[in-house]
């Protein structure tokens, strides 16, 4: 807890807001102490010095405590910071002091000097000041300086070549260029955030020689609005565009992508204005390399452009659940282009025209070995799942009142994905009473009551398909497929789903925690002789039968290797990719 004597130089109207952010009190000795404390959608990891925490956190109390408008004060924050800088120009000064002006005076206390050692000090401000809500409209999520020099150091830099960040921030992008030795008359910024724009600007003053007055515009880099003094055209475009941003003044019928997400247009809008040989590099959510509602932008890619390297990163922003990629592009498309994927130092490199509809034109590392297997599966399939029935559990509209733990006189049991196990179902425990019409939505009772069918969790990493041959109900966590393949039965097709093989494929091929219809139905099968049929169904009788029985398992993923003729090198692939990754080595 905070000492006496240090609570008598705190307001109980500090303490509490330091409370309602989020402050952790106990780790703060006083206002201004530069101990690390935690703020709910505060970026820790966008600061270098964590003892900044505290101190941001304490010029944000102040704020609220003096009811001053948290734009202002971060604005007032940067003015201070240009005025009292010696080497920015006396004309730069009144420039900047004109064009953004704030009716109230600062302290002249310690606390609001910004840390000059700090990437982007003024930025980390801002974003702290933001609520969540707000930061998810807006894509407010800047990006650490780890990351930027990731993304600075894959280009190029020559001092007359021409630089954007259409998203421009506080300016992270640009302030790294320009301590890499870009002058600041060549990097260009658009945001349609007016503190950004200010904050970028600022920091471009206090990063650059103070003399050029950074070209950063209040406007939209989408429609174009507000940007007629910038170029048309440049030779990088870098920065971290938008990603799911609501407000949006950009209309979908004006983009070649249709309805996507923000971040697909910045990408869209980006490649239109690189020079000849000019280069993108934006850092993107994973989503980017393999969900369907991003197809459209990896297909204009992938046949229009070099897609030069894609590099795997964690999660690098509060508040966002997703991994992120650094993707880079050249503007001009070679038609022997190898990707280069790298994770963790690991490399990967992929012939770009390896890539297209087949699997959704899935950006994910594909190796030569990996080629080679696929390979030897696409020679022996022959036929998918597109004619096989597809179901979805019960919906219910209401589990608390439909689902219950115990059974009455008109239930029956019902299958939930927690029961969902390889090849077989787990004893139920939940129960509904069957009245259609009381239901969200329900599959055709033919489907529920066939005499065969297949079950498989929806959510999931790895495919998990089970047997059903007592026409039992199944919620909507779990999903029903009817195979229809010629050359396979039910029992076959669950074999050949559950195999470590088909892990591997659907792993490599679209990685993806959903377990996809459409993912599912380009996956394709061999057709069977009579006696593989035999041979494969009575293996299955005995998993079934015996399910501890890792040996009957064990058999069975050999008879599907042993089928596509694999060899141990490529057995000791699918499963290192199963175990770990496509960078698995």
């Amino acid at each position: 807890m905070l000492k006496t004597d240090e609570i008598r130089q705190i307001s109980g109207a500090t303490i509490a807001n330091w409370k309602r952010l989020g402050v952790d009190e106990k780790t703060l000795t006083r206002r201004a102490n530069k101990t690390e404390s935690l703020l709910k959608v505060f970026p820790k990891n966008y600061l270098n010095n964590k003892e900044n925490l505290a101190k941001i956190a304490a010029v944000i109390a102040w704020g609220e405590e003096n009811e001053i408008s948290l734009d202002s004060l971060v604005l007032s924050l940067a003015i201070r910071a240009v005025k009292n800088d010696s080497h920015v120009s006396e004309f730069n000064k009144t420039r900047f002091t004109q064009n953004y002006f704030v009716d109230f005076e600062l302290p002249s206390d310690e606390l609001f000097n910004i840390d000059y050692a700090e990437h982007d000090y003024l930025g980390a401000l801002y974003q702290a000041s933001k609520v969540e809500g707000t930061r998810n409209r807006n894509g407010l999520y800047y990006t650490p300086e780890y990351i930027v020099r990731k993304s600075v150091d894959a280009l190029n830099k020559k001092k007359d070549l021409t630089y954007i960040d259409p998203a421009v921030g506080s300016g992270s992008f640009l302030i790294e260029l320009v301590e890499q030795g870009i002058p600041v008359s060549h990097v260009y910024g658009v945001d349609n955030d007016q503190i950004a724009v200010a904050l970028a600007t600022a920091n471009l003053l206090l990063k650059g020689d103070g003399i050029q007055y950074p070209k950063i515009v209040l406007g939209d880099f989408l429609t174009k609005d507000g940007t007629d003094s910038l170029p048309n055209y440049y030779d990088v475009v870098i920065g971290n565009p938008p990603w799911g941003a609501k407000n949006l003044a950009f209309l979908s019928e004006s983009s070649s992508l249709g309805k996507a997400d923000s971040f697909a247009y910045f990408i869209e809008s980006a490649v239109d204005v690189l020079n000849d040989h000019g280069m993108l590099v934006y850092v993107l959510p994973m989503s980017f390399v393999n969900v369907a509602n991003h197809t459209n932008i990896r297909k204009l890619l992938i046949h229009n452009f070099s897609i030069k390297k894609i590099e795997m990163l964690p999660n690098l922003f509060a508040g966002v659940v997703s991994d992120v990629v650094i993707l880079t592009v050249e503007r001009d498309k070679q038609p022997d282009n190898k990707i280069s994927f790298v994770k963790n130092s690991k490399k990967i490199l992929s012939a770009q025209k390896w890539y297209g509809p087949k699997y959704n034109y899935n950006l994910l590392p594909v190796s030569e070995l990996d080629i080679s297997i696929i390979s030897k599966y696409t020679d022996k399939g022959a036929h998918n799942l597109s004619n096989s029935r597809w179901g979805l559990g019960v919906v219910t509209g209401n589990n608390n009142k439909y689902v219950m733990n115990e059974p009455t006189k008109k239930s029956e049991p019902i299958i939930t994905g927690k029961e969902i196990t390889p090849f077989n179902i787990l004893p139920l425990n939940r129960h509904l009473e069957y009245v259609r019409e009381n239901f969200q939505q329900v599959a055709r009772d033919d489907i529920y009551r066939s005499g065969e069918k297949l079950l498989y969790k929806f959510i999931s990493k790895d495919m998990v398909f089970a047997y059903d041959n007592q026409k039992r109900l199944a919620l909507n966590s779990a999903n029903i497929l009817i195979p229809d393949v010629p050359g396979q039965t039910v029992k076959t097709i669950l074999a050949f789903l559950n195999s470590e093989f088909y892990q591997y494929l659907y792993r490599i091929l679209f990685n993806s925690t959903k377990i996809l219809r459409g993912d599912l139905e380009k996956l394709i099968f061999p057709e069977l002789t009579e006696s593989t049929i035999m041979n494969i169904e009575a293996k299955v009788n005995e998993v079934m039968e015996h399910d501890a029985s890792t040996a009957a398992t064990h058999e069975l993923n050999q008879m599907i290797y042993g089928y596509f003729g694999f060899n141990d090198n490529e057995i000791s692939r699918i499963s290192e990719v199963i175990k770990k990754d496509a960078f698995r080595k």
